[in-house]
């Protein structure tokens, strides 16, 4: 029998895989051996080389990298009997498959974890085999069931008891996480304000566009010299900046279990005042040129202030604008298009004060 893959999680959830070939290919792309339709994996992941039944898995040049117990893999590695493969949101349990022996004889024994591997008869000499002992004298004279069969099926079951106990407290974080993100979002889109006139988020916000909600204790003016920081009002672009090149990647980012597609933005500043912070609408295409995404009035950059004729460059490290894409078009993604819609500048200081 070829070593086999058993999957645990992801859309291949409860499909056994036979290593049959001598390299195996994984990934989401249609030409692999196993094709994994898993956004989260790449188009070619990962490759499996089986060599009289051992199998040796290395990474394919993923973006998210492979792992092997959950400890990423950086060259082959030697799969061993319940080895637990994640690439992506997609993870499986590695199986041997049997070796025999010259006279064709085989012999199982059981594992630590209940498993059961197959050893050849030339193995069998320097494995020793279990015998059986006296059952125990009990007092149970037939009137009551036997327990003890079920204590023993109980201990079998528990490494699958704990594996299960892990994925469901995995699914509560994801959920509690896309939880958060939807408040997020939501507030996001009812439409924040620090102050009349003054859009964004902050200390002070408020929903709906309205006025702040009364506090109990009088609002404390700042210092003159605070006050010269603070930010001008948002207005219109009107040309102020000149989009200079838009790249899209599928990159980590911190409360995502796996990379998400972000569009990664260098601009320049052509206006005459020194912008701190950028609003643009993002619009995302498929490689036909169809819209698989909208967003308005994104905020594309907040920080210090490019000087007139300054640029900026995202890193792909911490920048860019998380793409919300149309449900079932994540793969789809091939180029994003910015047009920037609103600036709020630098604020001059008063040569009054």
């Amino acid at each position: 029998m070829n070593p086999q893959l058993l999957a645990q999680t992801g859309p291949l959830s409860g499909q056994r895989l036979e290593l049959a070939a001598p390299v195996v290919t994984l990934g989401r792309e249609a030409g692999n051996t196993v094709v994994v339709p898993d956004q989260t994996v790449s188009r070619n992941h990962a490759r499996i080389s089986v060599v009289n039944g051992a199998a040796t898995i290395e990474d394919a040049g993923s973006s998210g990298g492979t792992f092997v117990n959950e400890f990423r893999i950086s060259g082959p590695t030697v799969l061993k009997v319940g080895d637990v493969v994640r690439l992506g949101g997609s993870s499986f349990t590695f199986t041997p498959g049997t070796s025999v022996s010259p006279m064709g004889l085989t012999a199982t024994m059981p594992s630590r974890a209940g498993r059961r591997w197959e050893v050849g008869s030339a193995e069998q000499a320097q494995v020793p085999m279990p015998t059986s002992a006296p059952a125990p004298v009990t007092g149970n004279s037939g009137c009551m069931p036997d327990f003890s069969q079920f204590g023993r099926d109980l201990e079998g079951c528990m490494p699958l008891l704990l594996r299960m106990l892990i994925i469901f407290l995995i699914i509560v974080a994801v959920v509690a996480v896309i939880g958060g993100i939807v408040f997020l979002v939501g507030i996001a889109a009812s439409g924040v304000s620090v102050a009349p006139g003054v859009s964004g988020g902050g200390a002070g916000t408020t929903t709906g566009g309205g006025s702040p909600q009364p506090s109990s204790q009088p609002q404390q003016q700042p210092p003159p010299q605070q006050q010269q920081q603070q930010l001008q009002p948002t207005h219109a672009a009107n040309g102020a900046i000149r989009i200079v090149k838009v790249r899209t990647a599928y990159l980590a980012r911190e409360g995502y279990m796996a990379p998400v597609p972000v569009a990664l933005i260098d601009w320049q500043n052509v206006g005459s005042e020194s912008v701190v912070e950028v609003f643009a609408d993002v619009t995302s295409y498929d490689k036909d040129g169809k819209v698989i995404g909208l967003q308005k009035a994104v905020r594309i950059y907040t920080g210090a202030a490019v000087p007139p004729n300054g640029s900026h460059s995202d890193n792909d490290k911490t920048d860019g604008v998380i793409l919300s894409l149309d449900q079932g078009k994540g793969q789809a993604l091939d180029h994003a298009a910015v047009t920037p819609t609103e600036i709020r500048v630098e604020q001059a200081s008063n040569p009054e004060e």
